[in-house]
């Protein structure tokens, strides 16, 4: 599950910079290249992202898609997370 880490950059490095909307973008791009429901760790290893920040990134991206317009939703079954149609 490689290959969506950003080139030159230390993602797994918490930095006090707030890369949450970067985090978010790398999150969803993880589960649409998946199109199957990922737990957090597999998220994590596909973003080279760190669990706690791909933890964060998936509760917001999963509250966002409450009230967000568009056509899909990321949502949590379970322990997995899934983008579906609405």
């Amino acid at each position: 599950m490689r290959g969506i880490q950003s080139s030159g950059m230390d993602r797994d490095h918490d930095s006090a910079k707030d890369n949450t909307s970067d985090d978010q973008r790398a999150v969803e791009a993880a589960l649409v290249s998946a199109g199957e429901a990922l737990d957090t760790a597999e998220v994590a290893e596909a973003t080279g992202l760190s669990y706690n920040r791909t933890s964060k990134a998936l509760e917001t991206i999963v509250e966002a898609s409450k009230t967000r317009e568009g056509a899909l939703e990321v949502v949590k079954q379970e322990n997995k997370y899934t983008l579906r149609p609405r």
